[in-house]
């Protein structure tokens, strides 16, 4: 993730030049936000569109590859976190397939961060099962 970020970083820094290169063109051909009748040149105008669409693509591709990265870390994350939740059962009754369901329940990734069970919920049924 930390490769991806610095990646996003270096693309989002690249898209400022560019920007600012068009916003100094548009400055030669307007007034007061309208085109000035007496400077306008369409290849100035051509030219800031080009240089704008530049960096509003290596931004928007930063901002794609940062929501990626952030995307791969959550599923990494929650699987971690699945695997812990998985091993704080203790009791021999249950198999790897069942801890990893009922763990799997526990993260319901579509209820945000309240699960079906917490993991209190998991080490009482841990317990229960081995009385």
């Amino acid at each position: 993730m930390a490769s991806a970020l610095s990646e996003a970083q270096t693309l989002h820094g690249q898209g400022a030049a560019p920007l600012s290169e068009a916003l100094n063109l548009l400055h030669e051909i307007i007034v007061s936000g309208a085109p000035d009748p007496f400077h306008w040149d369409d290849d100035t105008m051509h030219s800031a569109h080009a240089k704008a669409k530049d960096g509003i693509k290596s931004i928007y591709d930063a901002a794609v590859k940062a929501e990626n990265a952030g995307r791969a870390a959550a599923r990494e994350l929650n699987a971690l976190a699945g695997k812990a939740l998985a091993g704080r059962f203790k009791n021999k009754g249950l198999g790897a397939e069942d801890k990893l369901v009922i763990a799997d329940a526990a993260l319901d990734g579509n209820q945000g961060n309240g699960g079906i069970l917490t993991a209190n919920d998991v080490t009482r049924a841990a317990s229960s099962w081995t009385r």
